[in-house]
C-alpha cells in the first residue's frame, strides 16, 4: 500500500511538471492610468511589477493569464509591491478590452495592451 501511495505521488508530480512545461512563458503589458501619468508596465505572468503613486505609496500589480486565447487576465493589486503585501484589490481584464478601475485609494485604471510569449 505504501509503495502504491509513493508511486501515485511521483506520477502526480511528474504530470504536474509536464503541464507546467507545456505552458509558454508570457509577459503582460498594461497601461496604468493615474493622476498625472500613464505608464506602461510589462510584467512576467504571475510576477509583480510596481508603481509608485507619490504620497499614496507603492503598489504591486500581479497579472495572471487565465486564458491566453481570449486574452483573459486576472489582476491583483498588492500593498507595497511585495509578494507578501496586503491584497488591496483583485479584478479581471481582457486584452483589448476597456480599462478596469483598481478599486483602490487613490484610484487608477489598468488596461491590458499586449500578451507576449517569451
Amino acid at each position: 500500500m505504501r509503495t502504491l501511495l509513493v508511486l501515485s505521488a511521483l506520477v502526480l508530480v511528474a504530470g504536474t511538471a509536464a503541464v507546467m512545461e507545456a505552458q509558454p512563458a508570457r509577459d503582460i503589458a498594461m497601461q496604468i492610468s493615474m493622476p498625472g501619468a500613464r505608464p506602461i508596465l510589462r510584467v512576467r505572468n504571475g510576477e509583480i511589477g510596481t508603481i509608485a503613486l507619490g504620497d499614496a505609496g507603492t503598489f504591486g500589480i500581479r497579472p495572471t493569464v487565465v486564458d491566453a486565447t481570449s486574452g483573459f487576465v486576472n489582476v491583483s493589486v498588492l500593498e507595497g509591491g511585495r509578494r507578501d503585501g496586503l491584497l488591496l484589490a483583485e479584478f479581471d481584464a481582457t486584452l483589448g478590452g476597456p480599462a478596469v478601475e483598481s478599486g483602490t485609494t487613490p484610484p487608477f485604471t489598468v488596461e491590458i495592451t499586449a500578451i507576449f510569449e517569451r
